[in-house]
């Protein structure tokens, strides 16, 4: 949960012809007229951020005071707009970059700009790139495009003030989260004003915790630990039959502190910070090999994902009593079960049958879906076949 920058990609699929003219910053009146040019990427990008070099192909430096000016006034003076690169084709993601960059660069001269953000007041600059898709965008679709791009313009700009962290900000981080109806959005501003050292939407993430969808209860406990240094273990992963018992111990804590409890910024801010990678282990049970197995995203193999499948490959029918126990288990991570259930459809086929029938009813819809959608691969043709 460190700098969050969501990339629009929500253009209509008809089009208007892309304007080059109507966007630009222009020279004061006083000055001698000069020639238009075309944005030069800096010379090396060692070193840079993905936000930053695509806002360096357009001419716009990574610099705190640079983006400032950026958001705050749009293209630099003179810019040819009809000369900029092709991509980003929403201009609105070159303020999603300068604001990413400035919250990784904790950059307090950005508070104010970032506040009219997050309270969707938006400046000069950040309308003209607003404008700028909306003229590319078809009639019909702008309403919507423009309230989607407001919406992640501020998600991105209360982000970044909770990574600056600057006490100032707090009043507009709190309207912010006040006037928000999304959830997962909330969860978010939630991280942003404990960052800033205030505990108020801690109400909020305890009966999410509670109350919310499997998804968004595993993103508000990750808060609850983030702001408070508590973990009681409820994740993306954790079964429907444990995740009401887990609940309970977050909000028992949360009962028996919240008249005293004020959020250490720094403290908040460091947790936030680190990797959320997973460790690697020495596999010794069948279900260290599903865990690993199930690393999709290892694709350099770090995790040794591409070892266990290929043991589990190997393994065969002689682990199907393992998976079959797995797979059944009712408190067990919802995606250590779907790899025991794909590696034993895997090895048995048509034979698998009888255990997939038996999960349809999971009380994790997750593994029902599966069982469901695996019984009816048997059915087509050679789908049963080993």
């Amino acid at each position: 949960m460190g700098v969050i920058c969501a990339l629009l990609l929500m253009a209509a699929a008809h089009t208007a012809p892309a304007q080059g003219t109507g966007a630009q910053r222009r020279a004061p009146v006083s000055q001698a007229a000069k020639p238009a040019r075309t944005p030069r990427p800096e010379n090396s990008d060692r070193g840079r951020t993905e936000q930053a070099k695509r806002l360096a192909a357009f001419g716009i430096s990574s610099k705190a005071g640079d983006l400032v000016d950026f958001l705050q006034n749009g293209f630099p003076a003179q810019t040819d707009l009809s000369r900029l690169p092709e991509q980003p084709a929403e201009r609105s993601q070159l303020a999603v970059d300068a604001m990413a960059e400035l919250g990784r660069q904790r950059a307090r001269e950005a508070v104010p700009v970032l506040s009219s953000i997050a309270t969707l007041q938006f400046p000069p600059g950040v309308t003209r790139l607003m404008e700028m898709d909306l003229a590319r965008t078809a009639p019909e679709s702008r309403n919507l495009f423009r309230d989607r791009a407001a919406q992640l313009l501020r998600y991105n700009a209360v982000n970044a003030l909770g990574l600056i962290g600057d006490p100032a900000s707090i009043e507009a981080v709190r309207q912010a989260f006040a006037s928000e109806i999304n959830t997962n959005a909330r969860i978010q501003f939630s991280l942003a004003l404990a960052c800033l050292g205030d505990p108020s939407a801690m109400d909020f993430i305890v009966k999410v915790i509670q109350e919310g969808q499997r998804k968004e209860a595993a993103a508000a406990a990750k808060v609850f630990y983030l702001t408070t240094g508590q973990d009681f273990g409820l994740g993306p992963y954790t079964a429907a039959r444990r995740r009401a018992s887990l609940a309970r111990q977050y909000r028992d804590w949360w009962r028996a502190n919240r008249g005293r409890f004020r959020p250490d910024p720094a403290a908040v801010l460091a947790r936030r910070m680190q990797p959320d990678m997973p460790v690697a282990f020495e596999p010794r049970t069948t279900r260290d090999l599903l865990k690993m197995a199930s690393y999709y995203f290892d694709f350099e193999n770090r995790m040794q994902s591409r070892d266990a499948r290929a043991r589990l490959a190997a393994a065969g029918k002689s682990i199907n009593r393992d998976l079959e126990r797995i797979a059944q288990d009712e408190n067990e991570d919802i995606n250590i079960r779907m790899e025991a259930l794909n590696w034993y459809y895997e090895a048995n086929r048509a034979d698998s049958r009888k255990l997939l029938r038996s999960l349809r009813n999971s009380a994790d819809p997750e593994v029902a879906d599966k069982a469901q959608s695996l019984l009816e691969l048997i059915e087509l043709p050679g789908g049963g076949n080993r």
